[in-house]
């Protein structure tokens, strides 16, 4: 009987420590921004419409017309979104494009933007393919929409 308590007591002792291990928390009351993806879609070609990797805020519909132009330059790029629908004065459109791939299969995600020190962060996840891929030089490229805030919206690339 003695030693099952020996043994309960050890335990218990090395046990209390660990209750107060700390972890890293996101801040309970951190404002967060929801990003809503569009359209995902890429570009075929070595990049001649002239596209780097980049995050471009699209200001209005005749913008959004001039760079969906842009994006037909070499091969016609097809919207599969009807961006009369966007009201600009509520609303961020933004047009990522990545850089340009060897491969195929590359696939796009954005997170929710979290403020950090009065800026919303959204991270761009870039992820590589998986196994068999066409040998094709590509452009991924992510068209999402953001709410418009008086707040800075930063734009982080995570190749995954």
């Amino acid at each position: 009987m003695f030693q099952k308590i020996k043994v309960l007591i050890t335990c218990l002792v090395l046990l209390i420590p660990l209750n107060h291990c700390t972890t890293i928390k996101q801040p309970i009351n951190s404002p967060i921004i929801s990003s809503n993806i569009l359209q995902e879609g890429l570009l075929n070609g070595a990049g001649e419409e002239g596209f780097s990797q980049n995050v471009m805020r699209i200001t209005s519909l005749t913008h959004w017309n001039e760079i969906s132009e842009a994006l037909s330059a070499i091969n016609p790029f097809e919207s599969k979104f009807d961006a009369h629908q966007i009201d600009f004065e509520k609303t961020n459109l933004y047009l990522f494009t990545d850089k340009v791939r060897p491969t195929a299969g590359y696939q796009l995600r954005i997170s929710n933007g979290i403020m950090n020190d009065n800026i919303f962060e959204f991270n761009i996840g870039i992820t590589r393919p998986v196994g068999n891929v066409a040998e094709v030089i590509t452009q991924p490229l992510l068209i999402f929409t953001t709410e418009k805030t008086k707040d800075e919206q930063r734009f982080k690339f995570n190749e995954l």
